[in-house]
C-alpha cells in the first residue's frame, strides 16, 4: 500500500505533463483503484464500469453526459495546489481511499 503523500507527489508531477498518465493503488480494504491524472477531462474511453478510477485533470474540458460513468470522480488541480472544490490532494486521497 503506497503512503498517500507518494500518491499525491506522483499526482503533482504528472499533472502537466501534457497527456494522461495512469497507475494503480490499492485502497484500505485491498481494492485495485485507478488514478487517472490528465491535462483533460476523462471521456468515454478513459472509463471502465467495473474499477473505482480518481481522475486530476489540470483543466476541465467539455464532455458530453455519456463520457462519465459512476465509477469516476474527478477534480481539476488549480495553480495553488488545491483542487476545484478547495480541497487537498492528500484530503482527497485519504477519503477517497479509506485511509
Amino acid at each position: 500500500m503506497r503512503a498517500i503523500d507518494d500518491i499525491a507527489t506522483d499526482i503533482r508531477e504528472h499533472i502537466e505533463c501534457g497527456y494522461s498518465y495512469y497507475f494503480s493503488v490499492e485502497d484500505a480494504n485491498g481494492n485495485s483503484i485507478k488514478i487517472r491524472v490528465s491535462d483533460h477531462s476523462a471521456n468515454r474511453q478513459n472509463n471502465s464500469d467495473t474499477i473505482k478510477t480518481l481522475s486530476f485533470v489540470a483543466q476541465r474540458t467539455a464532455q458530453r453526459k455519456s463520457g462519465y460513468n459512476r465509477m469516476i470522480n474527478e477534480w481539476a488541480v488549480l495553480d495553488n495546489g488545491l483542487t476545484d472544490t478547495y480541497e487537498e490532494l492528500e484530503d482527497i486521497l485519504a477519503y477517497e481511499l479509506g485511509y
